[in-house]
């Protein structure tokens, strides 16, 4: 369709704009193995390595692994040595009357060697049992924050694609508004269309360069929060979705209730918790403990050299000194204290309880959201799969039947649009049946990264598969 046909061309430069944008935005499409873009599996490596939330998990897991060995090293034998040696000067008179000072200059040298070895020590013992909890409770932490990422990961992937979809949509409508324009035009020239209708389609025309332009915007967002997880993405471009690729399979699941009953048993978020609440019933032990005695093992080795007596004038002398014994500790009265933080760990407690049936809820609303979705999105992907036939027909009678009529031009120029939102629509439905697939994977504990290897077969960008489609 040519312009001479259909008269002058009314916003035509800007839309010649987008249309360059998108030839420049498409290009690269075509030639994305080629010049090395960012696959699925890069780009989750990338957020593997990267993404400030899974290091600092990964670092608090680590943390907690070191606490564990500072709570057990506290059973164990604690050894230490001591050396002081020091030069000393001593001026004395001997007796009450006046006489000659005696001046003594002589060494002191002390060295010993301390064992305690802790035999009953409840604050010790309970103090390794929280730090074994939070050891568990972190590195389930981990295991969640992966889960999450991974999660938030594919929703943002696919969103990009998403939003690649509605910009071409939105150049394919601008242009097809533009022609329906220049129809008017030509049909209010020969008197066959009215100036209400040639209002209504400047007004579409104008709309669909306004959606064009936040489709751009939202595809630029869409990115930016991509980026977030990854870092930047330089000369990233969307695969598209192969033709021949039907999708993860997730016809006949199983029920819901098998899902669910996985939640306490393998959900990261739940065991979390559970050790979380280990972890607090722990510290009101520890609380406790400070009532209870202690009983340490402890010896001593001493060796001392001593460069005079304790008195002016007699000699020194040396000593070995060794040492074996018990030492009781029983604690009386802390004004209070104790007991104040006994209560305020049992009201942590309560509260670490209170989580983890937070953790249980908020993992059965995620499985059953990833549930419904999925099937949701399967219906819709079989509706918009009869949808863009029924779009193809319209198209392909809408194209026999074109002469040189212009309400048969307008009728192929609605197909068209009909088919293109038909296919963004099909396409959509695809990356959700995705995205809900891998919320409830994620929900019963399972590891989604699995399926990464089968959506970079479904993923590319080969001429073939991104070619224009009848």
């Amino acid at each position: 369709m040519t312009g001479g046909f259909y008269g002058p061309r009314h916003g035509g430069p800007r839309l010649r704009a987008r249309i360059a944008r998108l030839v420049l935005f498409s290009a690269p499409l075509l030639l994305a193995h080629a010049a090395g873009a960012q696959t699925l599996t890069q780009a989750w490596e990338r957020a593997l390595s990267a993404e400030p939330g899974l290091q600092a998990a990964r670092a608090g897991q680590r943390a907690a692994i070191e606490r564990t060995h500072q709570a057990f090293g506290a059973l164990l034998p604690q050894l230490d040595a001591s050396f002081n040696g020091q030069k000393n000067w001593r001026d004395s008179i001997t007796g009450d009357s006046p006489g000659p000072e005696i001046g003594e200059h002589y060494p002191t040298r002390n060295s010993q060697l301390n064992l305690t070895q802790p035999l009953w020590r409840p604050l010790n013992l309970a103090t390794l049992a929280q730090a074994r909890a939070a050891e568990q409770q972190l590195a389930f932490q981990q295991v969640a924050t992966q889960q999450d990422l991974h999660t938030r990961f594919i929703v943002a992937w696919f969103d990009v694609m998403g939003a690649r979809d509605n910009v071409l949509q939105g150049v394919e409508q601008a242009s097809a508004a533009r022609q329906q324009q220049e129809v008017m035009l030509r049909g209010s020239a020969l008197g066959t269309h009215n100036e209400v209708q040639l209002t209504d389609a400047q007004a579409r025309y104008q709309q669909a360069l306004a959606d064009s332009a936040a489709a751009e915007a939202e595809l630029d967002a869409k990115l930016a929060l991509l980026e977030q997880l990854t870092g930047p993405l330089p000369g990233f471009v969307p695969p598209t979705w192969r033709a021949s690729a039907p999708g993860p399979a997730f016809g006949a699941p199983e029920p819901l209730e098998q899902w669910l009953d996985r939640i306490n048993a393998d959900n990261p978020a739940v065991r979390a918790a559970e050790r979380a609440l280990a972890a607090a019933r722990e510290e009101v032990n520890r609380q406790l403990a400070l009532h209870s005695p202690t009983l340490d093992l402890v010896a001593r080795r001493a060796r001392i050299l001593q460069g005079s007596g304790n008195s002016p004038g007699q000699s020194g002398y040396r000593s070995r000194e060794h040492s074996v014994g018990l030492q009781l500790n029983v604690p009386l009265f802390s004004g209070g204290t104790t007991s104040a933080r006994v209560r305020e760990a049992e009201a942590n407690a309560d509260k670490a309880r209170a989580d983890l049936e937070s953790a249980r809820r908020s993992a059965v609303a995620q499985a059953r959201q990833g549930w419904s979705s999925a099937q949701a999105a399967q219906a819709r992907l079989a509706a918009s799969g009869h949808a863009v036939y029924a779009a193809q027909v319209a198209l392909r009678a809408a194209t026999t039947a074109r002469g040189t009529g212009l309400r048969t031009m307008l009728e192929e120029l609605q197909a068209r649009q009909q088919l293109a939102a038909a296919r963004r629509d099909q396409e959509r439905a695809r990356y959700d049946g995705v995205v809900g697939l891998v919320r409830l994977l994620a929900a019963a504990g399972q590891p989604a990264e699995g399926l990464l290897p089968q959506l970079e077969l479904m993923l590319g960008s080969r001429q073939d598969e991104a070619a224009p489609r009848p």
